[in-house]
């Protein structure tokens, strides 16, 4: 409300509240999290007591005391029983202001905040705001308790609309029918009580839609089990409440979740930025998408966009979102409510997990044979969605096989003319598992049709652009690796085109310039990087974008995009580092600079953990990694063996907590780094943890055993097992305990020459014919 004075004077006041409602349904976090991420970035907090005052409350309270006293201010409401509050208030020396109601909490509120905005900032007579959207919101009688957290659900809508699509809304006083007409969207809420305020409010307001007058759009909701009975003469509501129509529908709900999704379906349709009727599928980062779009923050969801899934707990109502209404079939129906029923537990064992794939798919062939009688292919693909997601969680767990299923997606799809950015996301996965399969040939041909078809969708949305890259990104690795130069530069000049085009059009998105730089840094061999043009445009780039995420409504993606980058410099200045022939001069310069950007990518991973915990710890990882690399060519091999622990233990969680062939090989990979280490200095590390290993051959036999579980015949598997072999040959041949353990070792090194002979183009091959000198093989 605040913001309605001071935003035309160019102050803009952000509310950040620890739960928006119901922590059960927006995921929780950690209370260390909610420290730094909260407490640590408000300019003011407040903090507002009754009766209880546990222990997390008090831990915020003291750290905003803590960090600047001055900016807290903490109130009590009456209680007859506020013992615990008063002790919290003499133990920790906090004044807290006993006042009479909210209404006193929210004047004080105010003068604080108004206080605080004129003596840090100036404040302008009038500036132009962004549109205003007018929410009215009628609650049942029974309902009226929930009002303060219907208002935070508003706020959340409200950042979105404004991240999304530039817009604003507000929520119009309730219980006020002269404001009913000036409302854009209108909710309805009920659980058993109707009132004859909220009947009348519930029937203007659908007539008003009828009549093509405001509101635009109307939402009736009903808490599940609930019955609308009371005061409702006639049966009025009760029958409009179940009228079909395109923006008139009704739905149970469990959570505010519900209500605030369907709400911004409403806003982004209105705003052309979804087309009605458009797939969309749930995020492992928190994030729901409508085709391409990220639209808003819900944790614990199902995820296909990043081929994982965190926690696997999908509330009831986000499928019933997925289950659009059409006509019910008795089969389906059955389905359905089998499918609801697994989707509710918080967890799935495998046998639950197989099982609820297998329904999906039953539900899938059943809505397959009867697609034409509800006309709603689209129904068909979001079902297809959640086969998808329910497979890439535990496709390790029940043996399926994810490309069958992008597979089939995609030809469905295609079958019915859907053209969406979420088919194209299909296809690019099929794509990028033909081209981890050696089909690079085949893999082209795939990323050739997503290109044109990404490239027939207009306007391409910010989400759009991102599937650009990862398209660019995974199609150049594939045109290096089978090593067409020409065709490699003319997709990354494309890419250029691209960026530059977009950037002219939206200064905001100058962050996407990073990309074709740090793809130029990961695809190009470093000896042709070596061309001073190439490094100073990069870094040219990188000192631009750092440090300028603030300036951007889309500050996450800016952050990505220089840590990208950031991970791009830091890797080459590492490998550039070891090339041989180099000065003293140059490659002290050169370990400068990995050292520099080593730092900065450390930093953006931690403040990437606000945004996404595992990708940003997976991203740690592997800079640690690079890190430990580093240390030991610059001879620091006892730093190194930490850095590298430190690495491999963050690695084993990964996987732990989602396990999949790509993460269990970067924990093998750092083992073999370790490995390698312990030969090269034996006997300088000495550890009173028993859980820490110290012997070579221990990390060498468990990469081994890894890697080869994972060879599926590809060149890039056959070389991570033969790189692990090659070490446990090594070991076994400098450090083995008698003749037999050397002879082993002898025998596994030549078995390695072998297999590399056959294969020059792997990817470790220079590194083995070292070895092989050593061994004096060659």
């Amino acid at each position: 409300m605040l913001n309605d004075v001071w935003e035309p004077k160019g102050v803009r006041i952000v509310l950040n509240i620890w739960e928006d409602y119901r922590p059960e349904f927006t995921g929780e976090r950690k209370q260390t999290e909610y420290d730094l991420d909260l407490v640590d970035t408000s300019d003011i907090v407040f903090g507002i007591f009754r009766s209880v005052c546990g222990k997390y409350s008090q831990e915020e309270v003291l750290r905003a005391y803590g960090k600047a006293s001055g900016n807290l201010h903490c109130f009590r409401l009456p209680s007859e029983d506020d013992a615990a509050v008063r002790d919290f208030e003499t133990v920790s020396g906090i004044t807290i202001e006993p006042v009479a109601d909210k209404e006193e909490v929210w004047r004080k509120m105010e003068a604080t905040i108004e206080e605080y905005v004129t003596s840090h900032f100036e404040v302008a007579a009038v500036l132009q705001v962004s549109e205003k959207e007018n929410i009215y919101l009628t609650l049942g009688e029974d309902l009226r308790t929930d009002e303060d957290a219907l208002g935070n659900m508003i706020r959340g809508v409200d950042m979105m609309a404004e991240r999304e699509m530039g817009k604003r809304c507000r929520l119009l006083p309730m219980q006020d029918i002269g404001q009913l007409q000036a409302s854009d969207y209108y909710i309805a809420m009920f659980d058993k009580v109707l009132d004859d305020q909220s009947s009348k409010e519930f029937v203007a307001a659908y007539n008003g839609l009828t009549h093509h007058k405001r509101p635009s759009a109307i939402a009736p909701f009903q808490k599940k089990g609930g019955g609308v009975t009371r005061y409702d003469a006639g049966n009025v509501v009760s029958g409009l409440m179940y009228k079909a129509g395109k923006e008139f529908f009704a739905i149970e709900y469990e959570s505010l979740d519900t209500v605030k999704l369907t709400l911004i379906i409403h806003l982004l349709e209105k705003s052309k930025v979804l087309s009605p009727g458009d797939a969309f599928t749930i995020g492992q980062d928190g994030g729901l998408f409508f085709g391409n779009r990220q639209v808003v923050d819900t944790s614990k969801a199902m995820g296909l966009q990043s081929e994982q899934v965190n926690d696997f707990t999908v509330n009831v109502e986000m499928l019933e979102l997925m289950m659009p209404a059409v006509p019910l079939f008795g089969v389906e129906a059955r389905l359905r409510e089998e499918i609801r029923e697994l989707l509710a537990e918080d967890s799935l064992t495998a046998e639950e997990a197989k099982e609820l794939v297998e329904k999906c798919t039953e539900l899938i062939v059943f809505l397959k044979k009867n697609t034409r009688r509800f006309n709603r292919p689209d129904y068909v693909l979001r079902i297809m969605l959640l086969r998808i997601a329910c497979n890439d969680r535990y496709d390790e767990l029940i043996g399926y096989t994810p490309d069958s299923f992008y597979k089939d997606f995609v030809d469905y799809a295609d079958r019915y003319s859907v053209a969406d950015a979420v088919v194209e996301q299909m296809r690019l996965n099929m794509a990028n598992g033909l081209a981890r399969g050696g089909n690079e040939n085949e893999a082209m041909r795939l990323y050739g049709e997503v290109r044109r078809n990404l490239r027939s969708m207009v306007p391409i949305s910010r989400m759009m652009r991102k599937k650009y890259f990862l398209l660019y990104y995974n199609a150049l690795a594939v045109l290096a690796t089978i090593g067409k130069e020409d065709e490699l530069e003319q997709w990354v000049e494309e890419l250029e085109t691209h960026v530059a085009q977009w950037v002219a059009e939206d200064a905001t998105l100058a962050y996407y310039r990073c990309y074709p730089w740090a793809f130029r840094l990961d695809i190009l061999p470093v000896d042709e990087l070596a061309d001073a043009h190439l490094l100073a445009g990069a870094e040219e780039c990188w000192q631009q974008m750092i440090g300028v995420e603030e300036r951007y409504t889309d500050r996450i993606s800016c952050l990505e995009a220089v840590h990208g980058l950031t991970k791009s410099l830091s890797r080459y200045y590492v490998d550039r580092f070891s090339v041989e022939g180099l000065s003293m001069e140059t490659r002290l310069a050169f370990a400068g600079k990995a050292k520099h950007y080593l730092d900065v990518e450390e930093r953006l991973c931690q403040r990437l953990k606000a945004y996404n915990r595992d990708d940003a710890r997976q991203h740690y990882a592997a800079m640690l990694h690079n890190r430990g690399f580093l240390q030991i060519k610059t001879g620091d091999p006892l730093s190194a063996f930490g850095t590298y622990l430190q690495s491999l233990d963050i690695r084993k969680q990964l996987f732990e907590s989602y396990p999949t062939v790509s993460r269990e090989d970067d924990v093998a990979e750092t083992m073999v780094n370790i490995g390698a280490l312990l030969l090269e200095t034996p006997g300088q590390f000495v550890s009173n943890n028993s859980e820490v290993r110290t012997d070579a051959l221990y990390y060498a036999a468990a990469a081994l055993e890894i890697y080869a579980r994972h060879n599926d015949g590809t060149l890039y598997h056959a070389t991570n097992e033969y790189k692990a072999s090659l070490l446990k040959g090594t070991v076994l041949y400098y450090k083995g305990e008698d003749e037999k353990q050397k002879q082993e070792g002898l025998a596994i090194i030549q078995d390695v020459k072998r297999w590399d002979e056959e294969n020059p183009d792997n990817y470790y091959h220079s590194t083995i014919v070292n070895e092989l000198r050593k061994c004096g093989m060659i």
